[in-house]
Formats: C-alpha cells, structure tokens, sequence
C-alpha cells in the first residue's frame, strides 16, 4: 500500500529532522570541547556544571529523542520538547546564519508534533 501525500510528507519531514539531530548530536559527542564553546555563560551560571558537561548532555538529549522520533514513539511530546529545547538555542544565537537555520529547524520541528497522530507509528503492510 502507497502512503498517501500527507503521510509521505510527513514521514519525509520526520526523516530530515532526524537526520538533523543526530547528526548534531553525534558531532558534540565526538568533539565535546569545540561545541562548548558556544553553551551561553547562562546555562554554567545556573548550574554548577560546566560548558563540556552540558554539551555532553545536550548531545545525549539530542540523540535519544531523535531516536524515540524516528521509530515513532511519543512524537507530539518529544517534538514539543525539541522544539523548545532548539527555541532556546534558536534565541540564545540572535540574528545570525545559524539563528535563521535553527529559527526553521524549530517551526518544522513543532510542525512535526502538530501534524503527527502518535496512533499511526508506522504505515499498515
């Protein structure tokens, strides 16, 4: 059975921002000193960890959540808490190539949590 425009477009935009988060999050675990420097001094000075610490973090949040989104478990919820989680970045970046970028990665990841139905995880055989 063909799945039908919506659901293909669906699966296609779950597929690319899967690809996004774990490619990201990968990139963090291989090389956690090069990506803190860019953990904003609020997230240190809020927590007692420090800017590798929560890049370490960051990528293990980024990686398992893409993972729960691609095999399609509780998809509205985890792209709700992506989404807030890349608004955050999105706003802590400014008006920037990388702000725009992730300002699109948030719509379409909060678009994913609109458009899914957690009841169709995967398409019918």
């Amino acid at each position: 059975m063909f799945l039908s425009r919506k659901n293909l477009g669906l699966h296609l935009l779950r597929f690319g921002l899967v690809v996004v988060y774990l490619y990201f999050g990968f990139a963090q675990l291989s090389d956690p000193e090069s990506w803190s420097g860019i953990v904003p001094n609020w997230a240190t000075s809020i927590s007692t960890l420090d800017a590798v610490t929560i890049t370490y973090m960051n990528a293990i949040f980024e990686i398992a959540f893409a993972l729960l989104l691609a095999f399609g478990l509780w998809t509205k919820w985890v792209s709700f808490f992506l989404g807030i989680h890349l608004a955050v970045i999105t706003l802590t970046l400014g008006f920037s190539p990388e702000g725009a970028r992730d300002f699109g990665l948030t719509l379409a990841t909060f678009a994913h949590g609109f458009m899914d139905d957690d009841a169709k995880k995967f398409p019918a055989p």
